[in-house]
């Protein structure tokens, strides 16, 4: 059960309307109801920038932090493994992509505001990643370098074409067989320095926008589209639909008549689709709750929020909901593909414990706090 404190709160509200009954005179008299209603405002609105401050202090600038010093260690492996082309180098590559990859699933939940409006994010992590473009690109006789991959559409680069590149086997050729037993070896070889390389820059933009936008993200406090809170709850949402409609409901087949697509999962070479799941659960609690990372401080959440409006029957359900999204995928043995054809029925499990979850988002938190639910229209090349 999360514990909440109101000590902050109280104060605050305690001290305004004492100042109010010092000031208030004969001629100037206020009625006590208004300023009452008035210096809560005054409280939610200071508890909602102390919010933000967490959420960019303890979670957002430290992620961009580390996707900085991730992506920094994937050019210098790539560029390793470019001099000595061995197993145990791609095993690095391969282990330092998972590790990365994991850490940008946690921070595309705040892909939100002016930050979102770059559209870097679709540079960053656009899939499925166009195989045949990549392969294409690469059997052609152009210089591959930074430049040259940056010229290219979100779908060649990126995270997910580094996916494609570091795991991707035939029947014939074994992933490190695909850099130094085939004829385009040393243009694939090329190929991965280039992408990791302009992952690098695009990351750099990224974090660069975001310490732009830092200031005004923490002021907004109002509550129409433009609120900072309300771009963190449509974010949340837009996660959990995509997880039910993409990541989970086309590999299940029901854009195709109920099909098995276990080839459609997001992470098909590396089989990771699961653990990418479980970051971005992780990812929305922390902010549900706003402890992130285990920092320990007075932390402020949305589950905070509802405490005020004397709805901690929606934190219970929301603990439960999130519980149950960890069971289910703690219940998928091995990969999200392999689950898919081995017991789809678990993976269904899985999806309906998201659609309960976007509800409760959607419906229930939207409704007790007032947001406005907006589309998700970005939408990259």
């Amino acid at each position: 059960m999360v514990k909440i404190t109101h000590n902050i709160l109280k104060v605050i509200v305690a001290l305004i309307i004492t100042m109010a009954f010092a000031c208030s005179s004969n001629d100037d008299q206020k009625d006590i109801s208004d300023i009452e209603l008035n210096d809560t405002n005054i409280g939610v609105e200071a508890l909602k920038q102390r919010q933000f401050e967490q959420v960019y202090q303890n979670e957002i600038s430290i992620l961009l932090s580390e996707l900085v010093a991730k992506t920094e260690g994937m050019v210098l492996k790539a560029k390793l493994f470019q001099n000595i082309q061995n197993a145990n180098n791609l095993n690095d590559l391969q282990k330092a992509w998972k590790d990365l990859q994991f850490t940008w699933k946690a921070l595309e939940l705040y892909d939100i505001g002016p930050v979102a409006q770059t559209f870097i994010s679709f540079e960053l992590n656009r899939w499925p990643t166009d195989v045949v473009k990549i392969e294409a690109t690469i059997s052609d006789d152009e210089v591959i370098n930074e430049a040259f991959v940056n010229s290219k559409g979100s779908s060649q680069k990126g995270i997910s074409a580094l996916e494609y590149l570091l795991f991707f086997e035939t029947s014939s050729l074994s992933d490190i067989e695909r850099f130094t037993s085939s004829e385009s070896g040393i243009r694939n070889v090329a190929y991965l320095v280039a992408v990791s390389e302009n992952l690098k820059t695009n990351v750099e933009r990224y974090k660069e926008a975001w310490e732009q936008y830092k200031a005004r993200f923490i002021m907004v406090t109002e509550t129409g589209i433009n609120g900072s809170q309300n771009r963190l709850i449509n974010a949340m949402i837009t996660l959990t639909e995509d997880i039910i409609l993409e990541k989970l409901g086309v590999p299940l087949g029901n854009k195709d008549g109920g099909e098995i697509a276990a080839n459609e999962v997001e992470s098909p070479y590396a089989e990771f689709s699961k653990e990418i799941i479980q970051s971005h659960v992780t990812a929305m609690e922390e902010l549900f709750i706003g402890n992130f990372n285990g920092i320990l401080e007075e932390n402020v959440g949305f589950s905070n929020f509802l405490i005020l409006n004397e709805r901690q029957d929606l934190v219970n359900s929301f603990e439960k909901a999130f519980a149950d999204c960890r069971t289910k995928l703690n219940a998928i043995e091995g990969s999200l593909a392999k689950e898919l054809v081995r017991n789809k029925s678990a993976v269904l499990e899985l999806k309906d414990s998201f659609v309960i979850l976007k509800r409760l988002l959607e419906v229930d938190m939207a409704s007790a706090l007032g947001f406005t639910i907006t589309l998700n229209d970005n939408d990259g090349d």
